[in-house]
């Protein structure tokens, strides 16, 4: 028997509804949502086509995505959309709960530089390190929004890598 959950529904603020609506994700193209979405960071296209952001020809079904960039400041706006960035796309699973998780890297105007030593297939372990971004640049992580996970920090929020925690797991 399917075990069907509801989920609550989000509404924007009235003065942001024009630049965040969108048209569902699959009656456009990747260009023609590129092109609908140009200049309005707020529009949800960059969620439902998320393509829009990465570089013409990147594999969408690739695990790691590299995309060459600018070196803004990593806490400018500008910088989650121009900088030199590096996303790992995978599944997690923790208290025998599987999700979907993305670790973006963004490189910042200090040090310019993004490692990551993980290639596709790799199996990463709790704690593991799989990769290093330099001073001046900033680690986004992504998450799924719902009852089993409850977020510990805030958008802004200083965390040390391996001893913070971002996130626990809810039963």
């Amino acid at each position: 028997m399917a075990n069907i959950k509801p989920f609550k529904g989000y509404s924007p603020a009235p003065q942001y509804a024009e630049k965040v609506a969108s048209p569902p994700y699959d009656v456009l193209s990747s260009e023609e949502a590129r092109k609908m979405g140009e200049g309005n960071p707020k529009t949800f296209l960059r969620v439902v086509k998320s393509e829009i952001d990465f570089p013409k020809g990147t594999d969408l079904h690739s695990d790691i995505i590299y995309k060459k960039g600018k070196y803004y400041d990593a806490r400018d706006d500008r910088a989650g959309k121009e900088n030199e960035s590096n996303i790992i796309i995978g599944e997690a699973n923790a208290a025998n709960i599987s999700f979907p998780i993305g670790i973006r890297q963004v490189s910042g105007a200090i040090a310019r530089r993004i490692v990551c030593a993980t290639q596709i297939s790799d199996s990463l372990k709790k704690g593991e390190k799989y990769g290093m971004i330099k001073f001046g640049s900033r680690t986004e992580v992504y998450l799924p929004y719902n009852d089993e996970i409850k977020i510990s920090v805030n958008v802004g929020d200083k965390i040390t890598a391996g001893t913070s925690i971002i996130a626990e797991i809810v039963k």
